[in-house]
């Protein structure tokens, strides 16, 4: 009777959103290892579109000023950035 009432109440939700799309806890086929990768993902794509509009010039001479990224690595950073400078 227990996983009868459990099913029926698992559906119920189910079926009127009242979990959010990303609750992995007590979810069949869910796991958290999913929602990490998700998360992650996310972070990533952020990222790539953060970088593709932020004034490459201004930020290599932060770099280089604020948090003190010289020779071997600013020029690795700049020739990340060769073909959009």
């Amino acid at each position: 009777m227990k996983k009868v009432v459990a099913r029926r109440i698992e559906d119920h939700i189910k079926h009127t959103d009242f979990i959010d799309t990303y609750q992995s806890t007590y979810r069949r086929g869910h796991s958290t290892e999913i929602y990490l990768l998700k998360v992650y993902s996310d972070i990533v794509e952020a990222l790539d579109e953060a970088i593709a509009v932020i004034d490459h010039p201004i930020l290599l001479k932060r770099l280089e000023v604020s948090f003190g990224i010289k020779e071997k690595a600013l020029t690795w950073v700049k020739s990340y950035f060769a073909d959009t400078i």
